[in-house]
């Protein structure tokens, strides 16, 4: 009787490090899958880059992306600033 307990605990032992296993594998492969992923989507870099900031852009790309916003941006600033001029001269606010 004793032994069977002892047998029985083996086979679940043996079944959990099998399922233990198993899980591992599933766990390499997802990783390399995202590993994929990341490599076709980002060009292959990672947070873990030591070239690579917070955002995930280089710096010649971030540098690039903060020249097309800083362009955008003064593009609205003038458009809404004419905006504003254009509808002052046609009725002023504030009765001035």
């Amino acid at each position: 009787m004793l032994r069977q307990a002892f047998l029985r605990e083996d086979l679940l032992t043996r079944d959990a490090l099998h399922l233990r296993s198993d899980e591992g594998r599933r766990n390499t492969v997802f990783t390399t899958e995202l590993r994929q992923i990341a490599n076709y989507y980002m060009g292959g870099k990672t947070m873990s880059d030591e070239n690579v900031g917070m955002s995930g852009l280089t710096a010649s790309e971030a540098s690039e992306f903060m020249r097309s916003y800083e362009k955008g941006m003064w593009t609205f600033v003038a458009i809404a600033s004419a905006a504003h001029i254009a509808v002052w001269k046609w009725q002023p606010w504030f009765g001035m």
